[in-house]
């Protein structure tokens, strides 16, 4: 694995690395956050390094082009009860239930969410977090 890692600072970004054999960006936000972009092509990678404005070249060329996860050391874990948000909904409410099967041998969950109406809406992990 080939990977380079740029500590440039804007006002949002902390940090970022790239992973030139899975081109994968993985961007650390100031607010603790680290998300991965999956897909992103060299040329973007070398022009985010280059940048004088980090923060205007990811809103136009990274943030909604590619898609989006948290970094695995990021995800939370959610239990019965607790109280959620959509990261890109504007959408709230408490997990009633938890589906758990296997996909691609692994195991998955994915958390069904009553949200004041029917039926419950279903989310996964990289889609929530806590409030």
């Amino acid at each position: 694995m080939t990977c380079i890692m740029i500590e440039r600072e804007s006002s949002v970004i902390r940090k970022f690395i790239y992973d030139y054999d899975k081109h994968v960006l993985t961007v650390y936000f100031k607010n603790g956050k680290i998300y991965d972009y999956s897909g992103v092509g060299i040329n973007i990678f070398e022009g985010l390094k280059h940048t004088k404005s980090i923060g205007q070249f990811f809103n136009e060329w990274i943030k909604n082009c590619y898609y989006w996860s948290p970094h695995p050391k990021t995800r939370q874990k959610f239990e019965i009860g607790d109280k959620v948000k959509f990261i890109n909904f504007n959408l709230k409410g408490t997990i009633k239930m938890i589906d758990n099967w296997w996909c691609r041998g692994r195991p998955r969950k994915a958390y069904r969410i009553d949200t004041g109406t029917e039926p419950l809406v279903r989310g996964f992990s990289y889609q929530l977090e806590k409030i």
